[in-house]
């Protein structure tokens, strides 16, 4: 079953896709179609980067995380009430 998709697209995304497909010598349509199935093939459903998640790569930039200076942090503060003396109202 095929189902027609209408995009908005501004004035200038639309007048590259045109500029391009000239280029290639292929209509605006198999461009658009050619592009989204290239990058469905290098970004799977589900997964970014490779499966990493967010918190893993802000984790590994050392965005994530309050605790210095021990090599083996437990990986969850919250589970020990000690932990959150000073966080929230408690």
């Amino acid at each position: 079953m095929h189902r027609s998709h209408r995009l908005e697209l501004d004035a200038e995304l639309e007048r590259q896709i045109d500029d391009l497909a000239r280029a290639s010598g292929i209509s605006a349509a198999d461009l658009v179609r050619d592009a989204i199935e290239a990058y469905a093939a290098t970004h799977p459903r589900g997964e970014t980067n490779g499966g990493e998640t967010l918190f893993d790569r802000w984790s590994s930039k050392g965005f994530i995380g309050c605790v210095k200076g021990d090599k083996n942090p437990p990986t969850d503060l919250s589970t020990n009430p000690a932990h959150m003396e000073g966080f929230g109202l408690g």
